[in-house]
């Protein structure tokens, strides 16, 4: 690399740097620079040709291959350009990789700084895994023992209407239970709600992230907390991937399956499906439960604060959860619809652009 080589103390620094770093000269049609990170990581050692780098490409699967065509050519507009793709290392792991490139001043030449963010990604994916963990373990307390708080205020009621007026400590006992169901509802409603303020403030961060395996988590955690409910999951593909925020998304996917719980029966089936399309990814929740009525459909993405509708099982409902879900959707240049018969169910798809 002719002007690192003019700079002894610079070439060190970068060959003992644990980030790759690779001079690609356009006019040569060759790598002209591979410090030993570089190496290790890509392959591609100094003088490494055209017809290499390609051979290195050609092992990616079509969507990183389509992923990095499109950002060298960012790249080349704009001088430079970021991409994370993932690829295969040498003893057969899944590695991911973060590059940044630029075009150097006299344009002959692209420089690349290329870093393993694999454990990065293995930490995100864990807490991905346990936000998902989380927020399907609130989804099940709310719907769960919402509904046995709602029977056990139903029933005291009942009751305390049956007492003699001699029988004052068992009309007490009854009060107490009415006020402890109504204190447990209240701070599930506050967990709720304090979950919904807080979404639509998170700023959005794009990241790479397959569609295909996330969804299937949560199907698999929704069969897991609901064994005795149809649950399906269908995907066009093992691996669907899309650059978007992962946290915003999985909310609003979150927030999907959890209505189609609440307001469809135990033996209503419910399927989750991914569907893949050139540009975008189409996310589809689909149930057979109660549907939404005609006089509500119009306004079911505005905010209705304190107006949802009571679920199959008493859960309570704040009518955040459809205004949040649209909010996010925007958020991420996304687009949310449904259609919906009532008594017949309703399907809700969320269209993700690729890039």
């Amino acid at each position: 690399m002719e002007h690192v080589a003019t700079l002894p103390i610079v070439q060190e620094l970068v060959n003992l740097s644990k980030e790759g770093f690779i001079v690609f000269s356009l006019r040569d049609k060759q790598v002209v620079y591979s410090n030993p990170a570089a190496v290790a990581l890509t392959g591609l050692m100094e003088k490494s040709s055209q017809k290499e780098v390609f051979s290195l490409l050609a092992q990616l699967e079509s969507p990183e291959r389509a992923h990095l065509e499109n950002h060298f050519a960012e790249l080349l507009e704009k001088s430079t350009a970021q991409v994370q793709v993932r690829m295969q290392s040498k003893d057969g792991r899944e590695i991911y990789l973060s590059c940044r490139g630029y075009v150097m001043t006299d344009s002959n030449s692209v420089a690349i700084i290329v870093r393993d963010i694999t454990e990065a990604y293995q930490h995100k994916e864990y807490l991905l895994k346990y936000t998902m963990k989380k927020n399907n373990l609130l989804d099940t307390l709310v719907h769960h023992i919402s509904g046995a708080l709602n029977l056990m205020q139903h029933l005291s009621a009942e009751a305390t209407k049956h007492i003699g007026g001699d029988d004052q400590n068992l009309r007490a006992y009854l009060g107490l239970v009415q006020e402890n169901s109504r204190h447990c509802l209240r701070v599930i409603e506050a967990l709720n709600q304090e979950e919904y303020r807080e979404a639509p403030h998170i700023v959005s961060r794009k990241n790479r992230l397959d569609v295909a395996k996330q969804v299937g988590h949560i199907a698999d955690e929704l069969k897991q907390s609901y064994i005795s409910r149809p649950i399906t999951f269908r995907s066009a593909s093992d691996s669907i991937i899309v650059s978007t925020d992962e946290v915003k998304l999985l909310l609003i996917v979150n927030n999907l399956t959890s209505n189609a719980i609440k307001y469809s029966r135990e033996s209503d089936p419910i399927l989750l499906c991914v569907d893949e399309f050139e540009s975008e990814v189409v996310i589809r929740i689909i149930d057979k439960g109660i549907g939404i009525p005609q006089a509500l459909q119009k306004k079911i993405f505005q905010r209705q604060q304190g107006l949802g509708r009571v679920g199959l099982q008493g859960e309570q409902s704040f009518g955040l959860g459809l205004y949040i879900s649209k909010t996010l959707a925007d958020m991420l240049g996304a687009e949310i619809w449904f259609e919906s018969e009532e008594g017949k169910g309703s399907s809700f798809s969320l269209s993700i652009p690729k890039e």
